[in-house]
């Protein structure tokens, strides 16, 4: 909720000057990885918006909990599917969303029982959040919980 909080957030002039002495501001954006743009855009076999942020759902997976899976890693959601299915199992119907889209439909109140999903991060993201938590970063404390 705080990202998309930063996200609708107007520019804010920080105060400072740019080259050529124009007021500097302060943009949040969301920057998907690139080999999840390109894992979107193979499955729908056609461009993902690149300012969206691509999510991945297998509708015959079931999360511990009976929770449905959205993964933000195309490749976690093709093993998990050939973990649960087994050698027999075929390829997965993975469908392809625009996370944002998901939460603001699910701010919005629109139908859909949105607690009834488990989010999977990027393995990269899980990575950075428990190295910085064992030693820090230097600049900041970071406050994150991840299971495991």
């Amino acid at each position: 909720d705080r990202a998309l909080g930063l996200l609708r957030r107007p520019p804010t002039p920080t105060g400072n000057l740019g080259k050529g002495g124009r007021p500097l501001v302060l943009r949040y954006r969301l920057q998907p990885a690139k080999a999840q743009l390109r894992a979107a855009r193979a499955r729908l076999g056609r461009v993902f918006r690149p300012q969206a942020l691509p999510c991945f759902v297998c509708p015959d997976l079931t999360a511990p909990g009976g929770k449905t899976p959205v993964f933000l890693d195309a490749t976690d959601a093709d093993r998990a599917w050939a973990k649960a299915a087994g050698p027999e199992g075929g390829r997965a119907a993975i469908e392809v969303h625009d996370l944002v889209e998901m939460v603001n439909a699910a701010n919005a109140g629109a139908p859909g029982d949105f607690d009834k999903i488990v989010l999977y991060p990027l393995p990269d993201s899980i990575k950075y959040v428990r190295k910085a938590r064992r030693r820090g970063n230097g600049n900041a404390r970071l406050h994150a919980a991840i299971g495991g």
